[in-house]
């Protein structure tokens, strides 16, 4: 476990979000330990986009798509490294990631495109998605959650017939807001977590309960999220796992592991 722990200190120079991380995995550990997952009564699924039902990196797909490769993995690198520096936090490099591909100025069919490739090369998360169509007919609401682009979350959701989105939101002229790490304001914009947005958008409605949510996400940073919904549920992929995947499974950030691939929409159907 110690080399677990320098491994994912050298990675997260947040300190915070490290503290974070170890606290919901204690969390998940007793709620495993007692049975404590409240999962009968879901109504709504947040479901995780890039890396989960899109297992690719939007953000640096649509930069190469404005800008070629090698550029886009310049300007993407280059704020990764001020993160791990520790130059920025989590949430800045949140910002400064959404600002770059904002300043590349894509228009609606840029993102409908960038979909359009994920759909037609294996990029999309077939069984996930199956189960996702499943669970929409039981009426259960499907959102898109995602801390890149608000634009490319509403893109996506709309094609697949979901429910509604969650995502970043930049803008010069209105209030800007991101999907972060907390509930909070900076002197630059908003910050939501993905729950946090999601309450704003259902507060009118009187069922509105966390323990009626199940999150589905592959990544470390959404651990806040998966241990304050009645089930989080953690994606695995058949490929090699992004380092945000391998926290997640090496410190158990889930009541659920389901793999992508043939029986997982039975096993996520029984779950919710």
């Amino acid at each position: 476990m110690k080399n677990h722990l320098e491994k994912v200190e050298n990675y997260l120079s947040d300190g915070l979000l490290f503290a974070k991380i170890l606290e919901d995995s204690a969390k998940f550990a007793l709620r495993r330990a007692f049975g404590r997952i409240n999962s009968s009564k879901i109504n709504i699924i947040l479901v995780d986009l890039d890396g989960t039902l899109i297992n690719s990196n939007s953000p640096l797909d649509a930069l190469a798509l404005k800008f070629g490769a090698t550029k886009a993995n310049k300007i993407f690198n280059d704020i990764l490294t001020d993160f791990k520096a520790g130059k920025s936090d989590f949430d800045q490099t949140v910002y400064f990631t959404n600002l770059a591909v904002s300043n590349a100025k894509l228009k609606k069919s840029d993102w409908e495109n960038l979909l359009d490739f994920y759909l037609h090369n294996g990029k999309i998360s077939v069984h996930l998605l199956a189960a996702l169509k499943i669970a929409k007919s039981k009426k259960v609401k499907v959102i898109i959650a995602t801390r890149s682009s608000l634009v490319f979350a509403k893109t996506v959701s709309d094609r697949l017939g979901f429910d509604g989105a969650i995502g970043t939101y930049i803008s010069e002229k209105n209030h800007p807001y991101i999907i972060g790490s907390k509930n909070a304001t900076s002197p630059k914009f908003k910050i939501y977590t993905k729950l946090g947005k999601l309450s704003s958008m259902f507060k009118q409605h009187k069922n509105f309960d966390f323990s009626k949510i199940a999150v589905i996400s592959n990544d470390a940073m959404d651990s806040q999220e998966l241990a304050s919904s009645g089930l989080g549920i953690l994606l695995t992929h058949k490929n090699k796992p992004s380092p945000v995947e391998k926290l997640a499974r090496t410190f158990e950030l889930y009541d659920l592991l389901l793999k992508e691939g043939v029986g997982l929409e039975k096993k996520l159907l029984k779950a919710i």
